[in-house]
């Protein structure tokens, strides 16, 4: 009810990784979830290239715009401000709730632009014609094939029974004492 996360390609497979081998471990968490970022990391970069790996076909529509398509080794949105490990990635500029991510399977400069990634400042590297696109959202309309995560929980997606929607109608705000 207060913050929301969503994520598909190697988002899915890290949260599937972190639950059949690591929710068990006795202090499970923001600690031991680095575990699946570096699962993750090295499944893209050892042994398996981008384009094997996590190239999950995706229809994307933005607040009613054009809809796109991309074959995504990285999909979230999420109303949060700060995600795993103090992540920010994401570099909208329009003045909506939800941030959106896409970086496509060709994405060029992947590992030399990672940490400017992470900490959502694109720069020169993270455009869209270099694979990289960021928005901020009301709503935005995904249609695949796959498994996808909310909040945590893995779900599976299909494309004949529409798109998934995400929308952020209302926001939280919160004080830190």
């Amino acid at each position: 009810l207060c913050g929301m996360f969503f994520g598909t390609a190697v988002i899915s497979d890290g949260v599937q990784f972190f639950q059949q081998r690591l929710r068990g471990l006795p202090r499970p968490g923001e600690r031991t979830s680095i575990l699946s970022v570096i699962r993750v990391l090295l499944s893209l970069g050892i042994g398996r290239s981008r384009r094997e790996s996590a190239g999950c076909p995706i229809k994307v529509q933005v607040d009613g715009g054009i809809e796109t398509s991309h074959t995504a080794t990285i999909c979230l949105a999420s109303t949060l401000h700060r995600l795993l490990l103090g992540s920010r990635p994401y570099w909208g500029t329009e003045d909506a709730p939800l941030h959106f991510t896409v970086v496509d399977s060709n994405a060029r400069a992947f590992w030399r632009s990672l940490w400017r990634f992470a900490r959502g400042r694109p720069g020169k590297r993270l455009t869209p014609e270099r694979g990289y696109f960021s928005h901020n959202a009301h709503e935005v309309r995904l249609t695949l094939d796959g498994p996808f995560v909310l909040d945590g929980e893995v779900f599976e997606a299909v494309r004949a029974d529409g798109p998934c929607i995400l929308t952020a109608p209302r926001t939280v705000e919160w004080i830190v004492s």
